[in-house]
């Protein structure tokens, strides 16, 4: 949790780490919550820190995510606020 909170000190789009839990047997961290994947392309683009190459990938991969949540095909924990 300290690189992510490392992390999240340089680039500000990065979620906060919140805790450190375990879920039927396996490791997890709960995040915040990102609303959409609109705002974090608008994170991504206006964040000066990170290089432009960078920036390209990390969009184009944002763009090529599925539609729909994460849960329609994968397990995910009740949102959880600190």
């Amino acid at each position: 949790m300290r690189a992510l909170a490392a992390v999240r000190s340089i680039l500000a789009l990065v979620p906060a780490p919140y805790e450190r839990i375990e879920s039927r047997g396996r490791p997890g961290i709960v995040m915040e919550r990102v609303l959409g994947r609109d705002e974090l392309g608008e994170r991504i683009g206006r964040d000066a820190a990170i290089p432009d190459e960078l920036r390209a990938a990390a969009l184009g991969a944002l763009a090529n995510l599925p539609d729909g949540t994460a849960c329609e095909s994968a397990p995910c924990l009740p949102e959880r606020r600190p």
